[in-house]
């Protein structure tokens, strides 16, 4: 799993995440759902990813509006298999 996303401004930003299996398949038609979380101050609460190709899953406008660190942990449901969770450090700017 990879996470793409402009983080050098504190704003709502569009998460892109890249699921593949083991062999480096791309992961489709999972549920993806991402918990953004800044340091200290809670869950902002879910939010469900789209897929937008094959083991491509967007979220728009995560709610990354405050400068500094955050944690997002992405759970991933792949159909007829047992969920993960993948955790993602990330820095916003305040540039």
């Amino acid at each position: 799993v990879t996470l793409t996303a402009d983080t050098s401004t504190a704003a709502p930003t569009d998460l892109t995440l890249t699921v593949s299996d083991g062999d480096g398949a791309p992961v489709t038609g999972a549920r993806v759902v991402v918990f953004p979380e800044m340091a200290g101050m809670g869950a902002s609460g879910s939010m469900q990813a789209e897929e937008q190709a094959p083991g491509t899953y967007i979220v728009a406008n995560a709610p990354l509006t405050m400068p500094g660190p955050w944690e997002i942990a992405v759970r991933i449901s792949p159909k007829g298999q047992p969920s993960s969770t993948v955790r993602f450090g990330v820095e916003v700017g305040s540039g």
